[in-house]
This record gives C-alpha cells, sequence and structure tokens, in this order.
C-alpha cells in the first residue's frame, strides 16, 4: 500500500489538485485535476468544503483521487431527499479485454459474490462484486511495456499490458 489515509475536509487535507484555491467553508466551482500524481485528489463541481467535509451543492459533482491501496473506503452521506448516491471506480488502465462474469465465488474474508474480473493495460488483475461494482481484491502483476518498447501495435497506446480475456480456476479464488 502506497497511500495514506486521505481526509476531504480541509482541516486533514494533504494533496488537493484541483486547479483553484481550496476555498473554506462557502460554496466554490472546482475543475477536476487532468492528470493527478499518487495521492493527489480534487474535485469537480460546485462544492462547499468544511474542516471535516465536502458537500457537493449541485449536480453534477466529481471527486477525483490516484491512490494504489488494496482497499478504498469512501463515506458518502445520502442526497437531500434520502436517495443513495451512485458513484464510479475507475481502475487503475485502460481495459480492452472483455470481463470474466463468474457467479457465486467465495472470496477470503469477503463471503460469495458474483463477481466480473476485469484485466487493465496497466497489468493488473481486478474482482469487483459484479452487484455493487466494489473491488474485492486487486493484483498488480507487472510493468506494463510502453510505447518506445513496443512499437509494433497501433491500436493500443500508451501502455501494452493485458489484452485478452483472463482465466479462472473456479475452485480457488486467489
Amino acid at each position: 500500500m502506497r497511500s495514506p489515509e486521505t481526509y476531504i475536509g480541509y482541516g486533514q487535507a494533504h494533496g488537493f489538485a484541483s486547479p483553484q484555491r481550496l476555498e473554506r467553508d462557502s460554496q466554490r466551482t472546482y475543475s477536476p485535476p487532468a492528470a493527478p500524481s499518487l495521492n493527489q485528489w480534487g474535485l469537480g463541481g460546485s462544492w462547499n468544503v468544511d474542516s471535516e467535509s465536502a458537500v457537493l451543492q449541485a449536480a453534477p459533482g466529481k471527486v477525483v483521487f490516484r491512490f494504489h491501496a488494496r482497499d478504498l473506503h469512501m463515506v458518502i452521506g445520502p442526497t437531500k431527499n434520502g436517495k443513495p448516491v451512485r458513484f464510479r471506480v475507475t481502475l487503475d488502465g485502460k481495459v480492452d479485454a472483455q470481463p470474466l462474469y463468474v457467479p457465486k465465488i467465495a472470496v477470503p474474508n469477503h463471503g460469495t459474490h458474483n463477481l466480473l474480473i476485469v484485466a487493465t493495460e496497466n497489468d493488473s488483475l481486478y474482482a469487483l462484486d459484479a452487484e455493487t461494482g466494489a473491488i474485492l481484491w486487486q493484483q498488480h502483476l507487472a510493468r506494463p511495456l510502453t510505447d518506445t518498447e513496443y512499437n509494433d501495435c497501433i491500436n493500443i497506446s500508451p501502455l501494452h499490458g493485458i489484452t485478452s480475456t483472463c482465466l479462472l480456476y473456479t475452485s480457488r479464488c486467489v
């Protein structure tokens, strides 16, 4: 794990990378960072940031965070009308291969789930809960080749990692 616990409120915030300065206790419109470095984060949309939290003032909004860790735990409150908040987790690279759906697999420390096994161009494998999208495990396998190291394929760029659907032996989940 190379990413520490990270807070969005200005009281303990580190690594804020949106182009605008973090405004305390008032509404401000932010642009997300285009290419955050590891452990940097930013906001997109209209937010009010206080010492312990950030509250989206109007949809749509984004929290962009580049991290390297096995788990991500976000505390997200419901909308004003009590409906759940929808969100998306972006993986560490482009997905070219067809995700593999595997039903009813026992995952150590997580129980039984229907899985989507996803491979990225960054040579990482993910097991996602097929119903919620939660990342149940991730394994980075190797360093992918770059365009300068492998220039025979013009359809895949800039990283040349896993591009085919993986095979999973269902008798044992890693």
